[in-house]
């Protein structure tokens, strides 16, 4: 787990990054966030792609943080939450962010499978 304030235009927003992040960015955008990070990565429109992965991503973790994890409170959102969330900011307002956003996603990531790691049996024999 993992959380930041992040400042996005004249907001300051709250962000908590958890395991189950990845779990309803897919229910709400329909999209792997993995798939849509390797696609950033290797097109030509990456930048545009990862702004896009920070807005709604950010989305997300904003969602986290103002639950505190509670999922039931999460599993009522909808693209129309979001969509009045991203009309709160102009599109450029996530620019500047974008990298502290997906830092703060991608910081979880590496300390989740790091755990996992450090926690896991031996393998062979």
């Amino acid at each position: 787990m993992a959380s930041k304030k992040i400042q996005i235009g004249s907001r300051e927003v709250e962000m908590l990054a958890v395991s189950s992040c990845n779990y309803f960015y897919r229910r709400i955008f329909d999209e792997d966030p993995f798939e849509l990070q390797a696609r950033a990565t290797s097109s030509p429109e990456s930048g545009a792609l990862g702004i896009t992965f920070a807005m709604q991503m950010g989305f997300i973790m904003k969602s986290m943080a103002e639950a505190h994890g509670d999922r039931s409170v999460m599993n009522q959102l909808s693209i129309d939450d979001y969509l009045d969330w991203i009309d709160l900011f102009d599109t450029y307002d996530f620019a500047e962010p974008s990298a502290a956003i997906i830092e703060l996603y991608a910081r979880q990531n590496k300390q989740h499978s790091t755990e996992k790691k450090e926690d896991a049996a031996p393998s062979g024999s």
